[in-house]
This record gives structure tokens, sequence and C-alpha cells, in this order.
């Protein structure tokens, strides 16, 4: 990586960066700007230092998601779920391009979703640039667009494809035209370079490299067992970007998580809000990258590749625990009672924290 920034800052400018499996630009040139402009070392601590920028910069449109989805009060706890979380502060400082997959997820999914709710054009179009950005930044994001059109498809069944529905399909490719002039520079390499473009991808879901398995279709289930419970069991076994045979979650966040899954299914069910849906299917959609490790499934699950996922797992966590600490509220009735329920919450936030600095940055390290 530090020999390819050290190409672009002598004059040798590179769409995609083709040595070891193939790698996107948005990180090298990050990484070259902080040497550049900012005079940054040409060291490890820079490869690291970009990356936690841009995952604190994030933190910003995880928060307007949250507001998005529920109230003030779901961003913050996102906010700070996510925040302090072990899964993206281990996969933001290992010094690659991993955290870029959730770092662009969390603004496209916010203007996606606030471009359906106020039929907003420019919110549709900031959807397509952040799109188009995150395709520079991971290879795993590329499942993204993805996610975009079956929530579309999803949005307009649910209204049954009336006036305005139809209006919203068509500013949807206001996404689609401004992503795609992002992305076009690394649209010209794919086309000229498809085996360099695609050949990672190609050789963990496809026999370009080793023979699959004997019965594909088991491989998949089971890769999709492990990736759902990833969060609840093991996190994989890249001791680079997690800590080998724990979950990717502390005990508090995958509590919540869960709680706010089976929340998620019985208002949907309830409801039937297409959001709802929208949000439970985005999680195995997301973890696609992961789970499509068909020639490897030992790869898989793997807390890079799924970093779309965390997303909206942390989202559902803090939908729940808004949703706890508000039935608590109402029910406490007098003051005394009340001051327990923030004590609660306050305990929460904080136990959570502290088991996440142990993982990250005791357990982590050492391992």
């Amino acid at each position: 990586k530090l020999r390819d920034i050290n190409r672009i800052l002598n004059g040798d400018p590179m769409i995609f960066f083709a040595s070891n499996g193939g790698r996107e630009p948005m990180h090298f040139y990050l990484s070259a700007m902080l040497v550049k402009v900012f005079g940054a070392g040409m060291n490890f601590f820079t490869l690291k230092l970009g990356m936690a920028l841009a995952f604190l910069f994030s933190l910003v449109y995880v928060y307007k998601l949250g507001c998005e989805v529920g109230s003030r009060w779901t961003g913050l706890f996102f906010m700070l779920l996510l925040g302090f979380a072990a899964w993206p502060n281990i996969i933001a400082r290992a010094g690659m391009r991993l955290v870029l997959a959730p770092v662009f997820t969390a603004p496209t999914l916010y203007y996606f979703l606030r471009g359906l709710r106020h039929s907003s054009r420019n919110d549709f179009i900031l959807t397509g640039l952040f799109l188009g950005a995150g395709l520079l930044g991971y290879t795993a994001f590329r499942i993204v667009p993805i996610v975009l059109v079956i929530g579309m498809l999803i949005y307009m069944a649910y209204h049954r494809f009336n006036q305005p529905t139809r209006s919203a399909g068509w500013a949807f490719l206001l996404v689609a035209l401004f992503s795609f002039v992002v992305f076009l520079p690394l649209f010209r390499y794919a086309l000229e370079y498809p085996q360099f473009f695609s050949g990672r991808m190609l050789s963990r879901i496809s026999s370009t490299e080793v023979p699959l398995p004997d019965n594909v279709f088991l491989v998949f289930l089971n890769n999709l067992w492990n990736a759902m419970i990833m969060p609840f069991w093991k996190s994989g076994t890249a001791w680079v970007i997690s800590v080998t045979g724990r979950p990717s979650l502390d005990i508090f966040s995958a509590a919540l998580y869960f709680l706010g899954f089976v929340l998620g299914v019985l208002r949907w069910l309830r409801s039937r809000s297409w959001q709802d849906l929208f949000l439970l299917v985005s999680i195995p959609l997301l973890m696609l990258p992961s789970i499509l490790s068909l020639a490897f499934p030992a790869e898989n699950p793997s807390q890079s590749r799924a970093g779309a996922a965390m997303i909206p797992i942390f989202l559902l966590a803090a939908l729940a625990l808004e949703s706890l600490l508000r039935t608590l509220w109402l029910k406490a009735g007098q003051t005394a009672s009340r001051i327990l329920v923030v004590l609660f919450a306050i305990l929460v936030i904080i136990f959570s924290a502290n088991l996440n600095y142990d993982l990250a940055l005791v357990k982590y390290p050492d391992a």
C-alpha cells in the first residue's frame, strides 16, 4: 500500500490498484493527501489515520439515519453504540480500506430513505453521489446498488405502484445516473481489465481459483447461517480484523440487536411498513459479499466483507434500546422511578462501552 501511495506522489496516478487481489483507489488517494497536504509520514500510522477519520466522519450520517428512521434518541443511541463498538473500530484501524463499506452505506441509506419520504430530487442526487463514491472505496460495497434496487421495489410494491410511487421510481433514475458518473473512471477500467477488476470477487464465488464444493446450495445455506449468527457467535477466523472465536458484538449490543430484530418483525407483521421490511431484508443482503465466499467457505463470516451490514444491525439495536427505555419511562410514572430508568440507560451504555474497550484495545492487540 505504501509503495502504491508513493507511486501516486511521484506522478503515477492509477484508477485501480491491481496488486494484492485488486483494490479500489479511495484509500490510497486519501492517504496520499494526508502525506502531501498535511505532512503525515509515509508509514502504517497514516494508513490507519485516514480510515479512522473516515469512520468518525460517517458517525454524522449514522446519527442522521437514526433520526430519519426513529427519533433523535434513536440517532444518539445509534451513534453511541456504533461509535464505540469493537467491530467497526478494529477494521477502521487495521490500515486497510475495509471500513469504507459501512462509512458510505450510512449516508447512502440516509439520503435514500429521506428521498422516498420527501420525494426530494436533491436527496436522490446525493444518494447517487455517495453510492458512486462508495464503489470507489471497498469491493464489498458493490452489493449496495442491488440493495437499493430491492428497497425501491419493496417501496413501490407496498404502495401498489400508484402515481406518486411511479414518480419516485423515475426519480430513482437520478441515483443511477449520478452514481454512474462518479463510478465512470473505474467503470472504464473494468471494461479494459475485467480480469483484474473482478478477479478477486470471482475467485470467491466461482471455481476460477479452486473447485467449488460438491453441493453449492448447502454451502450457501451454511454460509448464510454462519453470517447471520456472527453478531452472537463467532466473527470469523481472520485475526487481522477480528478477535477470532468471539461474537462481533458485545453481550449488551447483541441482546439489543436480537430484541430489535424481533420487534422489527412484529412491527412489520402488525403495521406492514415497507421500511421495517427493508431494514430486516437489508441485513442478509449486505452480508452477501461474505456469504458468497462459496469457494472458500472458511473465509465466512468476515467482519470486513459483511461490514456494511453493521449499519442496519446497530440501527435495530438502537431502536430496541429506545423502545425499551420509552416503555420503562411511561410505566415508571413517578420522578424517582424515572431517575432509575435514566440510570439504567447510562449503565447499559457504560457497560457496553467497557466491553468493547476490552475487546478492541486489549484482546485484539494481544491476539
